[in-house]
C-alpha cells in the first residue's frame, strides 16, 4: 500500500498509490491511522498501510501481527501485545536463543580465537574442516543472524 514494490519486493512499475488512484481517501485514512506498540520495550509507531505492506507469513509472530493489523482496522491502534514484524522485536521471537548458539558457532568455526561457552558441538561437526570457502560462508551467514538479532 505504501511502499513502491511489486510481488517478490522488487521495484514496482507503477507509484505506490497508484493501485488505489481511485480510492485516494481510502489509502490516505490507511497511511494516516498509526498503530502505537513497543519496541524493544520503547515507545514506536508505525502506519496502518505500512504494517499492511510488511506483513509477511513467512514471519515467526504472523498470526500476531495479523491480529494486531486487523485490529488496527477495527479502530484498536494501541495493541495489549508487542507487535512484531520484519526485524521488530525479533528478540521475544522463541528461537532468538537457538539462533544466538548458532551464530556464536558459526563465529567459533570462522574465527578459530573467539571463545564462548554457548556453542553447538553437534554444529560444529557438521560444518567438519574449515576451508577458506566455508569459513567465509559461515561468516557470511553469522553476519546475517547477527544483524537480524541486532547483537
Amino acid at each position: 500500500m505504501a511502499l513502491d514494490l511489486g510481488d517478490y519486493g522488487e521495484p514496482a512499475q507503477r507509484p505506490a498509490g497508484e493501485h488505489y488512484k481511485r480510492d485516494s481517501q481510502f489509502l490516505q485514512e490507511t497511511i494516516e491511522t498509526v498503530i502505537h506498540y513497543t519496541n524493544a520495550g520503547k515507545p514506536d509507531e508505525i502506519s496502518l498501510a505500512l504494517a499492511i505492506d510488511l506483513l509477511m507469513p513467512c514471519h515467526w509472530d504472523f498470526p500476531g501481527s495479523l491480529a494486531t493489523i486487523l485490529k488496527a482496522v477495527g479502530g484498536e491502534t494501541h495493541p495489549r501485545r508487542p507487535f512484531a514484524y520484519c526485524g521488530v522485536n525479533v528478540e521475544l521471537s522463541p528461537l532468538c536463543g537457538r539462533l544466538k548458539t548458532i551464530s556464536n558457532t558459526l563465529r567459533k568455526f570462522w574465527d578459530s580465537s573467539y571463545a564462548s561457552s554457548d556453542t553447538d558441538p553437534r554444529l560444529l561437526s557438521i560444518l567438519a574442516d574449515a576451508s577458506p570457502a566455508k569459513k567465509w560462508l559461515a561468516a557470511s551467514l553469522d553476519k546475517t543472524i547477527r544483524l537480524h538479532l541486532h547483537i
